[in-house]
């Protein structure tokens, strides 16, 4: 038996095959042509590195301002005062309402009754 092969006639490709064919060669023609630019691109920034920007600031003198002749008003020094005693702080309740002082609260009472 010899084995020689046959040449088989080819059906005709279907218009669905050659439309599919033509649309991978056109995708591939698209990323070819990115990936080439894109190469290009990249050498070309790498070869020719970006100038430094030119910043133009403008130099504007200012004059020194004159002292005033009034003279400065001291600050008075902050009082080291206590207002209320941290030891005798008392909480009363006068009428219906919760007062906190350092007076006991039949002073506070006998205070707002003379009013």
């Amino acid at each position: 038996m010899s084995s020689k092969l046959q040449p088989t006639k080819h059906a005709t490709s279907a218009p669905g095959d050659r439309l599919y064919d033509l649309s991978l060669r056109i995708l591939m023609g698209v990323v070819s042509v990115g990936l080439v630019a894109s190469v290009a691109f990249l050498t070309y920034r790498w070869l020719v590195p970006p100038r430094a920007p030119e910043v133009a600031v403008p130099v504007v003198e200012v004059g020194v301002k004159p002292a005033q002749a009034s003279t400065p008003v001291p600050a008075a020094p902050p009082k080291a005062e206590v207002l209320m005693n941290p030891g005798k702080i008392f909480k009363c309740e006068v009428d219906g309402r919760v007062i906190f002082s350092e007076q006991a609260c039949n002073a506070i009472a006998a205070k707002k009754g003379a009013r």
